[in-house]
């Protein structure tokens, strides 16, 4: 675990500029024992940081996860304890830049990372924009999974367009400030993000 964690926190440096520090990683002994610490029920979440930077694992999910896999998760984790979004800021910031950071370093296609948004591009249905918030509440979605491939497509999409500096930048500046999410993106992407709706539909289609 602790050579994970370090390669997280190197991962998450190189985006970022910065890596959190005193991060505590705890493995719970069972899935119940998961949920009274975390407070979540749902058997699609396998890790969750609290506002402490305790990072939790989930156990049984946590077990079923390939060592790709696993680093994958950590570094989203670890993104979550540097970057502490504010409740207000859209899910889909948090979470993309997160899948951002952790996929980054993989060397994994885009159909890869995110399988259930290729099918949508290859069916002639694209999304349009970032996920909203229920389709990434673990209680209200039936495929997490697929919510975090649409917003981490949102977010690569975004770092393809003006660079990693000016993502990063947004992310940081809505996470900090409530309220700011909306101004933010137009200030660093010159529209809101309907506006840039054909730019990334033409991104997707650049899967194929």
């Amino acid at each position: 675990m602790e050579r994970l964690a370090a390669v997280a926190s190197g991962q998450v440096r190189q985006l970022w500029r910065a890596a959190p520090a005193a991060v505590r990683i705890v493995v719970p002994a069972s899935d119940t024992e998961f949920s009274r610490i975390t407070g979540s029920t749902s058997d699609q979440v396998p890790a969750l940081t609290r506002p402490d930077r305790t990072v939790v694992l989930h156990p049984d999910l946590w077990g079923r996860v390939s060592a790709r896999g696993r680093q994958v998760v950590l570094t989203h984790e670890l993104t979550h304890v540097l970057l502490s979004p504010l409740p207000t800021t859209p899910r889909w910031v948090g979470e993309g830049a997160a899948e951002v950071t952790a996929y980054r370093p993989t060397g994994l296609r885009p159909d890869q990372v995110a399988p259930g948004v290729a099918r949508r591009v290859r069916s002639g249905s694209p999304p349009a924009g970032p996920p909203d918030d229920a389709a990434l509440d673990p209680g209200r979605t039936a495929d997490l999974s697929d919510a975090y491939g649409l917003a981490w497509a949102w977010c690569a999409f975004l770092v393809a367009r003006r660079g990693a500096g000016v993502f990063t930048g947004f992310v940081r500046t809505a996470s900090a400030q409530p309220g700011q999410t909306g101004r933010a993106f137009r200030a660093a992407y010159g529209a809101g993000p309907a506006g840039l709706g054909g730019a990334y539909e033409t991104w997707l289609a650049s899967w194929a």
